[in-house]
């Protein structure tokens, strides 16, 4: 999966994304378009757009643009 493909899911506000990377499961809620759950193995912050979500690193660090291919998507 492209970076370009999950921002543009994510940005349609109708479902959550979830995923898992290295064995531990996240997501990414998105409540309006100006206001996304990030969740990832237990812990979870907020952001405001769609740019944030893609690169905020909350994934173990990294963020969802360095690592769309590596991911499993589980849901979206």
């Amino acid at each position: 999966m492209t970076a370009d493909k999950i921002k543009n899911r994510i940005g349609e506000i109708c479902t959550l994304f979830s995923f898992e990377y290295m064995g531990r499961t996240g997501n990414v809620d998105p409540y309006s378009k100006t206001n996304f759950l990030l969740c990832f193995d237990g812990e979870e912050q907020t952001v405001r757009d769609l740019d944030e979500v893609m690169q905020t690193p909350f994934v173990a660090g990294r963020c969802l643009n360095d690592i769309a291919g590596e991911i499993k998507i589980i849901d979206w």
